[in-house]
């Protein structure tokens, strides 16, 4: 794809986020496009707040979570990727990628089915089963 796209040694690393995401670090610029509002995060997170789910957000090679536990932990680990417990009142003063939701597997018909009461023209969200049988759900931004 380097070479077709044209940029062959001159990209190190391509890493979908659902929109783009440029690093130079020979001229320490990073620019993102299509983040989420953190006011967006927050009422998507407030949505699922009765459930048995975690959230993360994933950033600079970490998945930022609220809590701790059995979820963050199954991601963590298989995604290969440390996590940290933060305030997401803190974290979210800023626009993010993409906010994960993270449940057992008996759990995500349930989530599914939240996820179809809850819209907005600013995002859109897809599921997805992870190598270790985690389902995840995402929140990207729309881009269409």
């Amino acid at each position: 794809m380097l070479k077709t796209w044209g940029i062959d040694g001159l990209v190190d690393m391509i890493v979908g986020t659902g929109g783009a995401e440029i690093y130079d670090y020979t001229l320490d610029l990073a620019k993102a496009q299509y983040p989420l509002d953190g006011r967006l995060i927050k009422s998507i997170i407030k949505h699922y707040e009765d459930m048995d789910c975690n959230f993360a957000i994933p950033e600079d090679g970490i998945l930022f979570a609220p809590k701790d536990d059995e979820y963050i932990q199954m991601l963590a680990k298989a995604d290969k990727v440390p996590y940290q417990v933060v305030d997401y009142n803190e974290l979210l003063q800023n626009p993010k990628p993409k906010i994960i939701i993270i449940c057992k597997l008996e759990d995500m018909d349930k989530i599914i089915e939240r996820s179809k009461t809850f819209h907005s023209d600013e995002f859109k969200s897809s599921f997805l089963k992870t190598a270790m049988n985690i389902w995840i759900q995402e929140y990207l931004k729309r881009q269409d």
